[in-house]
């Protein structure tokens, strides 16, 4: 039997859902911005980091950060804020990908104190 045939036809697809991120790592914001800078899209746009402010960013912790940025992307892994935050610089994540977070912190509290 051909392989056409013994596939599925039916079912479901995740893709129309699915988030991509474009990921900025923290090196690249210590080489292309400034100390006090402020990092979103707008700004990553203008350095040639990112492409259109359609896209998702998240930055990602490889390498390290000496200067006191402030960071307003969609998302931030743990040790990347972590870094940032060291460094003098603050966090502050995107409100529509916040909401979601934030959400999800919740019902994980909730989780905890029902047990």
């Amino acid at each position: 039997m051909p392989l056409y045939r013994r596939i599925a036809q039916r079912g479901f697809s995740n893709y129309p859902f699915k988030k991509e991120y474009v990921i900025v790592n923290v090196k690249l914001l210590e080489e292309k911005f400034n100390d006090g800078d402020t990092v979103n899209k707008e700004s990553l746009i203008a350095r040639g980091l990112l492409d259109s402010a359609d896209k998702l960013v998240k930055i990602l912790a490889d390498g390290d950060v000496k200067k006191k940025l402030t960071i307003d992307v969609d998302k931030v892994s743990v040790t990347a804020k972590e870094k940032i935050e060291k460094a003098g610089g603050s966090v502050k994540i995107a409100t529509a990908a916040a909401s979601t977070e934030s959400k999800k912190s919740a019902k994980k509290s909730a989780k905890k104190e029902e047990q």
